[in-house]
């Protein structure tokens, strides 16, 4: 009865993040991943501290809520926390802050492991890039003019980081993927808005793709 009172729809523990966020370390993905993972085993040591009440709550149990969680009518045999004898009587039964508590940790533990798989697939996504690039070197051999219009699609498209990227960024990113220098790439944004047929390099890939097609279809 008493614990579906307190399965309430909180937000992340806000507080707790940003501290994580601002004392994360620069550097290398390895080193941001211990870091979370030292984050996570923090938590892991809260649920294992109170592991008796985290079971009980998670079993939807209703056994003892009566003493859990009604003012004025605790069991001492029940505590596995001394610091809950300090919460004011009139006020709290000390676990309904610690069902709290518990759902935060929980939210903020998914928060983490989401950051980390995050890193993870970055770090793989490096790995096979290097792999593949040092055994099949990738360039790009149209015209340097062709490759920015394809940039500046991409980037307008927000189909990339889902639109959270600068142009500056992804021309870097595309000079570093076909080892080619784009710059001077706005200049030649200029020349392109500027022509007869904006697009010509973007039209010249959808009338050989189609080309590509048709003749599939007729083999």
């Amino acid at each position: 009865l008493f614990t579906h009172i307190y399965q309430l729809k909180l937000i992340p523990p806000t507080g707790k993040i940003y501290r994580i966020e601002a004392q994360c370390p620069t550097g290398s993905n390895e080193v941001i991943k211990l870091y979370i993972n030292k984050e996570l085993d923090n938590l892991t040591y809260f649920f294992n501290r109170n592991l008796d009440f985290y079971q009980y709550y998670r079993s939807h149990s209703t056994i003892y809520d009566e003493h859990y969680f009604l003012r004025g009518n605790t069991d001492i045999r029940l505590y596995t926390d001394s610091a809950q004898l300090d919460k004011d009587p009139n006020f709290s039964t000390g676990y309904d802050y610690k069902v709290a508590k518990i759902l935060a940790n929980e939210m903020l533990r998914i928060y983490l492991n989401k950051k980390l798989q995050k890193l993870e697939n970055e770090s793989y996504i490096e790995k096979q890039y290097q792999s593949i690039s040092t055994k099949i070197p990738i360039r790009f051999t149209g015209k340097k003019a062709a490759l920015i219009e394809l940039g500046y699609a991409l980037v307008s498209s927000g189909d990339i980081n889902h639109g959270n990227i600068e142009i500056k960024e992804f021309m870097n990113y595309l000079s570093a993927m076909f080892n080619i220098d784009l710059g001077g790439y706005y200049d030649a944004y200029i020349a392109m808005k500027e022509r007869k047929d904006r697009t010509s390099y973007l039209n010249k890939l959808i009338e050989n793709l189609t080309k590509r097609m048709d003749e599939d279809d007729i083999r």
